[in-house]
């Protein structure tokens, strides 16, 4: 069969960034190496579509949207799934976007671990899905241990179990600075954070290394920096005085 990928534009991440995308789709009977692909699609302000075709029927195939930048290079860790079944002769139609995603990671890390995702009933996926906070970046979810406790029958009771803590970011602007400014982590979910004076202190950074962009009163982007965010912790950002 074939699966038919429609693009929506489900994002905070700055688009200028994605110029292409590679996708793949893996599941059970699918030998890794061997996965079913398109690769460089064509992505215009974070939306793009396409087809990929010969994947071996079955259920719980699980479709990875990988997002590159403009010089076909892995942005990091924006990367959106989906589940879908496949029939024979049959083209099927999804949307991959940041509300499919942490299902689908749960099911990735199952597959991933050795174990037969074909076999995941409605009544496993909602158990799961109760189980991912929806109030929380994706990036936030600790799908490794989900998907290691649903393996071992040890699911805990509360979504709350499997929130990450987020990072958090201490700006300076330098000695001296003044008036408005703003700052953007390229978390894909991070808010911009508004703020004044030199200094700026705010938190629900998901885990990782990310571009932080300082922008000026007038909405201009005038630096760039890149930074490394852990669970729990503050990163430390120093920009010259704008």
């Amino acid at each position: 069969g074939s699966v038919k990928v429609c693009g929506d534009n489900e994002r905070k991440l700055d688009m200028t960034l994605i110029g292409f995308a590679n996708a793949s789709v893996s599941g059970k009977g699918i030998e890794e190496g061997s996965e079913p692909k398109a690769v460089n699609i064509s992505v215009d302000n974070g939306t793009g579509s396409f087809t990929i075709e010969k994947i071996p029927a079955g259920k719980n195939r699980i479709i990875t949207v990988q997002a590159l930048d403009t010089s076909k290079t892995e942005i990091y860790n924006v990367t959106m799934r989906a589940v879908c079944d496949i029939e024979v002769g049959k083209e099927t139609e999804i949307s991959v976007n940041w509300s499919t995603t942490p299902y689908a990671n749960v099911l990735y890390y199952i597959n991933k671990k050795g174990s037969d995702v074909s076999v995941i009933t409605d009544t496993d996926k909602q158990r799961i899905l109760s189980l991912i906070d929806s109030n929380v970046s994706p990036l936030l979810i600790d799908y490794e241990k989900l998907a290691t406790d649903f393996m071992n029958k040890t699911l805990q009771d509360s979504s709350s179990s499997y929130v990450l803590s987020p990072a958090s970011i201490s700006v300076d602007l330098g000695e001296g600075a003044s008036g408005n400014f703003k700052i953007q982590v390229c978390d894909p979910s991070s808010e911009v954070y508004q703020g004044n004076g030199s200094t700026g202190t705010f938190s629900g950074i998901a885990p990782g290394i990310w571009k932080v962009y300082l922008f000026n009163a007038a909405g201009e982007k005038v630096q760039t920096k890149t930074a490394s965010f852990k669970s729990g912790s503050t990163t430390e950002v120093s920009f010259n005085k704008p």
